[in-house]
């Protein structure tokens, strides 16, 4: 598109200058964060894509530079906007900017020999948010607790799935700890091992999903029963939606 702009015989016609000038140090501005691997510079003959080993990199300036040219543009919504960004995008920009060069200079001080900017991403947290959107049915919108639930099963899978074997001590009394077991309750807690071998792994899990169900259930019917109501303006399906995860 640069290149279009540059030679098409048909922008000769029209001032392009500044629309060039802004998109060659966006391109920049990629081009230096979009490093993947430490040889990328000797691959491509760029060396705009060479790994950032120095706090004073000259390209890490760049990026400043960047930002303060956004903000000088006095970015505003509406009808009145020209030659500027909208005041959300600009604030982003700006932000990343600066935050993508404090990471490296704080990497560089402290841990890393040199740092790949190409892998400051958020791919993987959207895939973790995604698997606990599937999990809580579908939906955008979860709330805070959702996660935690989901989360919880997540773990319990695991531990399943890989056959861990751990031990915890909880200084946990109450009525329902001292209550007498029966015949059967003693029989299904001593032979425990003999009877989860005998369940196939899809029964397991269905039976972790229930479980998270049921305690899920089981909370909001002891939050009624404790007077504890919910705020119907805040609240969706009894579920409080004051922090959600986007």
């Amino acid at each position: 598109m640069l290149s279009a702009l540059r030679t098409h015989p048909g922008c000769s016609e029209i001032d392009s200058t500044g629309t060039i000038e802004f998109l060659d140090i966006i391109i920049r501005a990629w081009t230096i964060i979009n490093v993947k691997r430490p040889h990328d510079n000797v691959r491509l003959r760029d060396d705009r894509r060479e790994v950032v080993r120095n706090a004073n990199d000259i390209r890490l300036t760049e990026l400043i530079e960047f930002a303060d040219r956004v903000d000088a543009m006095q970015c505003r919504n509406g009808i009145k906007r020209y030659k500027s960004l909208t005041m959300d995008t600009g604030k982003a920009i700006s932000h990343t900017m600066r935050g993508i060069v404090a990471l490296v200079k704080h990497l560089l001080s402290t841990t890393h020999e040199y740092v790949l900017m190409g892998e400051f991403g958020t791919d993987p947290l959207e895939y973790a948010f995604n698997k606990l959107r599937q999990g809580c049915g579908g939906a955008y919108f979860i709330s805070v607790v959702q996660a935690l639930e989901k989360l919880c099963i997540q773990h319990t899978k695991l531990v399943l799935q890989y056959d861990i074997d751990f031990s915890s001590s909880l200084d946990h009394s109450c009525a329902g700890c001292q209550r007498p077991l029966t015949e059967n309750e003693n029989y299904v807690l001593d032979n425990l091992n003999v009877l989860e071998q005998g369940i196939n792994e899809g029964t397991k899990m269905s039976l972790v999903y229930i479980s998270g169900y049921i305690v899920h259930k089981e909370q909001e019917r002891l939050r009624r029963v404790n007077g504890v109501e919910a705020d119907n303006d805040n609240t969706r399906d009894g579920r409080v939606r004051n922090f959600r995860i986007l």
